[in-house]
């Protein structure tokens, strides 16, 4: 509780709500991972990680061969803040990392979709995930340096935390980033389905704050 990333994020709270039935003494609370189809529309990575489990094993080698660091739980060294579970806090963060459930492109680190949105809703949903995670203590990290977090990173080695929260900063990240390296420190919850929608919402507004179940 007197660590300076928790009395941080006391000061500046993430976007998600708190939910009293998490525990704060190890700064657990639920974010948003985006994630779909591989590129090739091959693995089903939003399956696999709720599926096969956290570590790479013989059962989700295929799995870990289509990790991006973007479109899997599963990131490579070369990832802005390293190997880890990349979440965030705001649901349209997550979504940009969702592709298109067609042709699996139209995300971030893949080319665009050009598909019809006929044609996306008769697919069906986009989906992503609604993950509970423990930040533990958390680096808060305001000027990004790429030396710091390239190689076989660890946090509580380098850092002496759990976890690294970018905060959102002009000319380097436009939303926070959060960010475990132990993955046993986050669990999918929910898979949430959605449609997205290009027109704006006739008699929207103002909305109301939404309440988390």
């Amino acid at each position: 509780q007197n660590h300076e990333g928790t009395k941080y994020l006391k000061k500046c709270p993430m976007a998600m709500p708190q939910c009293t039935w998490l525990d704060a003494d190890v700064g657990e609370a639920y974010f948003w991972h985006g994630s779909g189809k591989s590129a090739d529309g091959s693995v089903d990575l939003i399956d696999a990680i709720v599926s096969v489990g956290h570590e790479p094993s013989e059962e989700n080698s295929e799995e870990m061969a289509v990790s991006d660091g973007a479109s899997s739980r599963f990131a490579k060294v070369t990832s802005m803040f390293g190997a880890g579970v990349y979440l965030a806090d705001i649901a349209s963060k997550a979504n940009l990392y969702v592709p298109c459930p067609v042709c699996h492109q139209g995300a971030y680190f893949r080319d665009p979709c050009h598909c019809s949105m006929a044609d996306v809703e008769k697919k069906g949903p986009y989906r992503m995930l609604l993950c509970r995670a423990a930040m533990g203590r958390v680096y808060v990290e305001k000027k990004y340096k790429e030396a710091r977090y390239k190689g076989d990173f660890n946090p509580a080695k380098k850092l002496g935390v759990d976890s690294v929260m970018g905060e959102a900063t002009k000319g380097q990240l436009a939303f926070r980033e959060y960010v475990v390296y132990n993955d046993s420190a986050s669990y999918p919850e929910f898979i949430v389905h959605y449609f997205r929608r290009a027109h704006v919402v006739k008699n929207g507004g103002p909305f109301k704050k939404a309440k988390l179940f």
